[in-house]
């Protein structure tokens, strides 16, 4: 009876482990998303209302919700209470703590990081050709996500029930 019950605990434990590996391929297809449309937000709001960077940037952050609605919110944040530092600066820490707190791959950050050289320093025109590259960009990095959420998500799970089978078949 014993073994039975730590059977199940093992097999159970894989098999969430591959599931947790399969959703964080799910989060990165969602959070690719939000920060498209806090992209387009923040275009929006420089290119046709010529808002200001931080109150653009708040905008952005309630448009792109979520977790990746914090992004924008944090710079706008920052770049409030900046004393001294430039926006480029702001965006930079705030991407690297965004980063760290949701785990977003090294692509992401690069091309978020990317965005940021040169904020606030060029015209609206300038700056809205930036807005849209980047879009681009994370418009590419979706859709490479997709591709991998539908590759790998169900390898992922398959392995971690097949790895809990493995480990309860050697256990008994």
């Amino acid at each position: 009876m014993l073994k039975a019950v730590g059977a199940l605990i093992v097999l159970f434990a894989c098999g969430t482990a591959g599931c947790l590996f399969a959703g964080r391929l799910t989060r990165r297809v969602k959070h690719l998303q939000q920060l498209q449309r806090g992209f387009l937000a923040l275009a929006t709001e420089i290119g046709y209302t010529s808002t200001a960077l931080v109150p653009a940037l708040e905008t952005a952050s309630r448009q792109a919700e979520g977790d990746m609605g914090e992004l924008f919110g944090g710079a706008a944040r920052r770049l409030h209470s900046a004393q001294g530092k430039s926006a480029e600066e702001a965006w930079r820490q705030t991407v690297e703590q965004t980063g760290l707190r949701f785990g977003l791959p090294g692509k992401d950050k690069e091309v978020l990081a990317a965005f940021g050289l040169g904020l606030g320093l060029s015209d609206r025109t300038d700056q809205l050709k930036r807005l849209e590259l980047t879009r681009l960009r994370l418009s590419s990095l979706e859709e490479e996500a997709r591709e991998d959420k539908q590759k790998l998500g169900k390898v992922w799970q398959a392995l971690g029930w097949g790895a809990g089978f493995a480990l309860v078949l050697l256990l008994l």
